[in-house]
């Protein structure tokens, strides 16, 4: 979910690879190859127990998997009728078999937990987005066509760019406001984050780092799309996951990683269950759920509770949780994401040899086409949008999304209207067992929330991409899960 991404990756990443960073960053002491995380099974360690998981997220399945494994006798509660959480599938209403993810979407190569699973299962990963040979680039109705590994002109877009900025081209701002970072701070392994020695990253924001380099308005706005308001060092975490030298997708949907987990689970989840009161003792942890009509309390010895502080904070504890988790419960901040889909008769953007994906300078949002790798003749565009835009589309009646986002693709791809044949959207917003695309660190909160958020709090574990050194990504959440479930095993 940031899966799923904030920024759109900038075409002719193999220079950014290449960037020598500057000594602003030097004395960092980290090491510059990203640490591998791999998938590696829960040693069993003492009597079976009976461990509750509180949703099945690639977290909770991950966590109920290993412990299932390790002899534990699990019972997980999923509010919803499908597995997977946020990473999220769309088949329907598209025809010929077309499919588009809602959340999760990317799969960088420097993920290696996820990408493990995904082998386990026997799941093939391919490129999210293809090689073609031009990119698109759009600002305020104008668009600059650009043929790969050529210098991009920024100028006809009318932005107040500086000289200098037009001269460097989406490659040379990315390297000189971002990638001068990403890589120390990405490349920090899970269990040293966040290093204290970039506290002065977490206490100021992305927009305030870019302007304290020279950063004029419209790169800002270009490059944080959005997220203006992100503590950089939340920012330049992610930002390094989208510089792998591969970003895949699961050949025929994300989703098929959870069910994978899900089809080795499936008499341990409870459907239709969501949590409406959690209580522990000295002895035992409960989850009180509503199923049919029902309250039912559901008793184990220990709980890893996976729910999304925004779902969380409308759930009751007994007794109440330490000011410190519930101050993080309450205050974490969640993105805005809306997802709108449309469906064309033919892939049209091939007549001018784009990929159909396009960079959107001025507005925060992507836009990809999911099917370019799909069979048939039909394609389909994804407009991701984050936070402003995102909240101001989920504001319009759903038909009216789907219009709007067509009247301006009609811009980007001119052609659009003429080959449409339908469109859908999903609003993260308006979830109601996610309330939120995925956890925001701005500035501050590195010092303020982020030392409760993970800790465990009597017999209840927290996991959780928002719990994790890799927030809104797939790994995040099953990286979160495997340390729950250790913990659980430990205590």
């Amino acid at each position: 979910m940031r899966n799923t991404a904030r920024i759109a990756q900038p075409t002719g990443l193999l220079t950014r690879r290449d960037f020598i960073r500057s000594a602003a960053v030097a004395g960092f002491g980290f090491s510059l190859t990203t640490p591998k995380v791999h998938a590696e099974p829960i040693p069993p360690a003492g009597p079976p127990l009976h461990i509750l998981v509180l949703g099945a997220g690639a977290a909770g399945l991950v966590a109920g998997y290993e412990l299932k494994k390790a002899g534990h006798r699990v019972t997980i509660l999923e509010a919803t009728l499908r597995p997977g959480g946020r990473v999220h599938t769309v088949r329907e209403p598209f025809a010929d078999g077309l499919y588009a993810e809602a959340g999760a979407a990317r799969i960088p190569s420097t993920h290696s937990l996820t990408r493990d699973y995904a082998k386990q299962f026997g799941l093939r990963l391919a490129p999210y987005k293809p090689a073609g040979e031009k990119s698109l680039y759009y600002a305020a109705g104008r668009r600059v066509i650009a043929h790969s590994g050529q210098p991009v002109d920024l100028a006809p877009l009318g932005l107040s760019f500086t000289t200098e900025e037009l001269r460097m081209g989406p490659n040379g701002l990315y390297d000189k406001y971002i990638a001068r970072f990403s890589k120390d701070i990405g490349s920090i392994p899970g269990d040293a984050w966040p290093s204290p020695s970039l506290r002065k990253f977490g206490n100021q924001t992305i927009a305030n780092l870019m302007a304290s380099l020279g950063a004029s308005p419209a790169a800002i706005q270009y490059l944080c799309a959005g997220y203006e308001d992100d503590s950089a060092l939340d920012y330049l975490r992610d930002a390094y996951s989208h510089e792998a030298e591969e970003l895949d997708h699961i050949v025929g949907g994300n989703d098929l990683l959870p069910r994978a987990f899900a089809n080795a689970l499936a008499d341990q989840i409870h459907y239709g269950s969501p949590v409406i009161r959690i209580e522990q003792d000295t002895h035992s942890v409960r989850a009180v759920t509503r199923r049919a009509g029902q309250n039912i309390v559901v008793p184990a010895d220990r709980m890893i509770c996976t729910l999304p502080f925004s779902v969380l904070r409308h759930i009751a504890f007994a007794p109440r949780l330490p000011h410190g988790k519930q101050k993080a419960i309450d205050n974490l901040p969640y993105g805005s994401v809306t997802r709108i889909f449309l469906q064309y008769n033919r892939r049209f953007w091939l007549d001018e040899g784009c990929t159909g994906f396009a960079d959107m300078l001025d507005l925060p949002m992507e836009v990809w086409s999911p099917s370019h790798d799909q069979p048939g003749h039909r394609g389909l565009h994804l407009g991701y949008l984050y936070e402003r835009i995102a909240k101001k589309f989920a504001a319009f009646p759903k038909a009216d999304r789907t219009t709007s986002f067509l009247n301006l693709m009609e811009k980007v791809y001119p052609g659009a209207k003429k080959h449409f044949e339908g469109g859908d959207s999903f609003v993260w917003n308006e979830q109601p067992f996610q309330r939120g695309a995925y956890a925001v660190y701005p500035k501050g909160t590195y010092d303020t929330l982020a030392p409760y958020v993970s800790q465990p709090e009597g017999r209840i574990h927290f996991a959780g991409e928002h719990t994790s050194p890799w927030p809104g990504w797939i790994q995040g959440a099953l990286y979160s899960g495997l340390r729950a479930a250790r913990e659980v095993v430990q205590a």
